[in-house]
């Protein structure tokens, strides 16, 4: 029988690691995820809505992003509307709810999202239903190491 090298120990040591890690934020983010499920779920989400909610500070009851977010959102729209009424297909790299890529279906984007939650993902696709985008949008559980998707499948990434 052979025996295992330092290295050897090492990188498994390393993997289980990972792993770990891994697993608590999957478990951070299903709790973070299931407290923002009713603004979510409670009614269509659209980019205005989504803007507005977004760019409410965390101290009086909006997102932890606030005024960056605010930002990021105006500076994604001006790049947006220049593939507005194109076929694109959008990743929603770690989509969480899927808030951004429900707002991205609803100005007619194509977008597929996937997160390590799985509650996330619940989430992602009520919404999407709700909002009436389920046919533009798919939300998958994945981790960002191993993709679920083919090279070259996606226009934008964000």
């Amino acid at each position: 029988m052979a025996m295992a090298t330092t290295a050897m120990v090492v990188k498994e040591k390393d993997t289980m690691n990972k792993e770990h890690l891994l697993e608590q934020e999957r478990i951070e983010h299903n709790e973070i995820y299931a407290q923002q499920q009713d603004w979510l779920i409670q009614e269509a989400l659209t980019w205005e809505r989504y803007c507005q909610q977004m760019s409410i500070p965390p101290h009086r009851g909006g997102s932890l992003y606030g005024l960056d977010h605010k930002i990021f959102l105006d500076d994604l729209l001006q790049i947006l509307q220049k593939f507005e009424g194109q076929d694109i297909h959008i990743l929603d790299y770690g989509c969480g709810t899927g808030a951004l890529g429900i707002a991205l279906a609803s100005r007619g984007f194509q977008v597929s999202g996937f997160d390590l939650s799985d509650v996330g993902i619940k989430i992602a696709k009520e919404a999407a239903q709700k909002a009436g985008v389920e046919d533009q949008v798919q939300f998958s559980v994945a981790n960002a190491q191993k993709l679920p998707y083919e090279d070259q499948n996606f226009d934008l990434v964000i």
